[in-house]
């Protein structure tokens, strides 16, 4: 497999784990307090929907996905909200096969291929999963291949530019006999509530 296709095959199995976790919160846990700091675990889905956005932005800057209109990324209407990330969800999926993931971007960090614009939202979509699935009591382990796939990504980010408020704050220790994936999750100063 070459590198494009990993990219995108780490950035699907983000987006699928993401939207298998929405698809199992009970209605009335989506107030519930998630791991993020003043952020519900319909916040959350909020927050994705708008990485969602960024990724059709950034793979539709050559007329990809045609003239899309912006999707909000804020509501206390879990349907609503429910219905923006599907739809977000749907516009990426429709859009990644018409796109040339080898072609030039400019990416928050600078120059990179499409495929490599992925790399960041795969791992914001599964640290994320992970926060609501924790705030809402359902199961919260990565696979294997996305739990190594996050940690290559945390890998590549200098450790001032992580750690900062409203990013990621200072590691916690994780409790006796963690998962390696709630290992991760306290290393990114995370608990479940």
């Amino acid at each position: 497999m070459n590198e494009t296709d990993k990219l995108v095959d780490q950035f699907f199995e983000a987006l699928d784990q993401a939207d298998k976790v929405i698809d199992s919160v009970p209605e009335d846990a989506w107030g519930n307090q998630s791991p993020c700091e003043d952020w519900t675990a319909l916040q959350v889905v909020s927050h994705l929907t708008g990485t969602l956005t960024k990724v059709i932005e950034l793979q539709s800057k050559d007329g990809t996905y045609g003239r899309q209109p912006a999707i909000p990324n804020e509501s206390s209407d879990f349907s609503e909200l429910l219905q923006r990330w599907c739809s977000a969800r749907d516009m990426v999926r429709a859009g990644m096969g018409n796109a040339d993931l080898d072609q030039q971007v400019m990416g928050k960090y600078g120059q990179m291929t499409r495929a490599e614009s992925l790399a960041l939202p795969a791992a914001d979509l599964a640290i994320h999963s992970w926060d609501i699935a924790a705030a809402t009591g359902i199961e919260r382990e990565l696979s294997g291949h996305l739990l190594q796939s996050v940690r290559e990504q945390l890998g590549r980010v200098p450790d001032e530019a992580l750690r900062r408020p409203g990013i990621i704050g200072p590691a916690v220790e994780a409790a006796d006999g963690a998962s390696e994936t709630d290992q991760l999750m306290a290393f990114l100063g995370r608990r479940a509530p």
